[in-house]
């Protein structure tokens, strides 16, 4: 069977397996500032790599608690903005995840500029927006 080609990628299959496998998530760098990071992981490879095909990124193999393997795909701050954008109108479950992170991007920087007071509020709430979507019970009722 002949490899996909970026174009070739159907969105919305992968929003659907964005919607179960995927994360969106913030981390704080040494600096002290919110990252914003998307990835998908699980054990099928060749489905892991369409994402890295489709929106950049690399995709990392590991083994799991049970020492299964696993493959993992991951692209962070601005990089998201695509592939976010390419699957938001496909997504069920993440769909909300996916408004917060899009929202977040909207305040990243150039270099050398600062964040107002006001901007800095602003990504505190959509941080912590993000962290109440992705708890547990709230993962539950959606996914």
């Amino acid at each position: 069977m002949p490899e996909a080609t970026a174009p070739d990628i159907n969105p919305a299959y992968l929003a659907g397996v964005f919607d179960g496998e995927g994360t969106v998530t913030f981390w704080e760098s040494s600096s002290g500032q919110s990252v914003m990071q998307i990835a998908v992981a699980m054990s099928h490879q060749a489905t892991v790599e369409l994402f890295a095909q489709a929106f950049g990124g690399k995709v990392h193999a590991y083994k799991n608690t049970n020492g299964g393997q696993m493959h993992r795909w991951n692209v962070q701050g601005v990089r998201c903005q695509e592939a976010l954008r390419a699957l938001h109108p496909y997504l069920l479950t993440k769909k909300e995840q996916a408004e917060v992170a899009l929202a977040f991007l909207t305040t990243i920087c150039k270099p050398g500029q600062r964040l107002t007071d006001r901007e800095q509020l602003y990504r505190h709430r959509l941080v912590g927006m993000l962290r109440e979507l992705n708890t547990p019970e709230r993962v539950k009722k959606h996914g």
